[in-house]
């Protein structure tokens, strides 16, 4: 509170849900990439193509591991990853 009736707010930059549609896809014949602008204080998914209505879009994450999936995306992917792997510490 920032005196006695007002509120102080603060913006933080979060996911959009909106972004959580899109399926992910190793390999795709036209993937989306996705970008935040500061300018605009905007999300914006990138393809590389114009697609037709209808069309499924898919994102791609980058090389991650399972578990960063898991942590930053909240899914593992289905198929094989083979940028998949355990560090393990002796």
């Amino acid at each position: 509170m920032d005196g006695e009736n007002e509120l102080q707010t603060r913006m933080v930059p979060s996911l959009i849900p909106f972004m959580d549609l899109a399926n992910h896809a190793r390999k795709s014949t036209n993937p989306g990439s996705v970008y935040f602008d500061v300018e605009t204080d905007s999300v914006d998914l990138q393809l590389k193509s114009s697609v037709d209505s209808g069309t499924e879009i898919f994102i791609y994450y980058g090389a991650r591991t399972n578990r960063k999936f898991f942590v930053h995306n909240g899914f593992v992917p289905e198929e094989v990853n083979p940028d998949d792997f355990y560090e393990l510490r002796l």
